[in-house]
């Protein structure tokens, strides 16, 4: 869940620094759009383990409760 939040941040400082950025130099510009990009897919695969984390907890959980019944 931190990692989740902290690569959204991360997302938004980098957004916020390539619309600063932009129109001046193009290195620079190319450089955030890369990084930007790492950012949004590594933010997608956070998500799918936190959900698949999830649904394993949940599944163990349930399990758990059919053992006791």
């Amino acid at each position: 869940m931190e990692r989740v939040a902290q690569t959204e941040r991360e997302i938004q400082r980098l957004t916020e620094s390539l619309s600063r950025r932009t129109g001046r130099d193009p290195a620079m510009v190319t450089h955030l759009e890369e990084k930007l990009s790492a950012a949004r897919s590594l933010l997608v695969q956070q998500k799918a383990q936190q959900l698949s984390d999830q649904r394993d907890n949940r599944k163990a959980d349930t399990h758990k409760k059919m053992t006791e019944f």
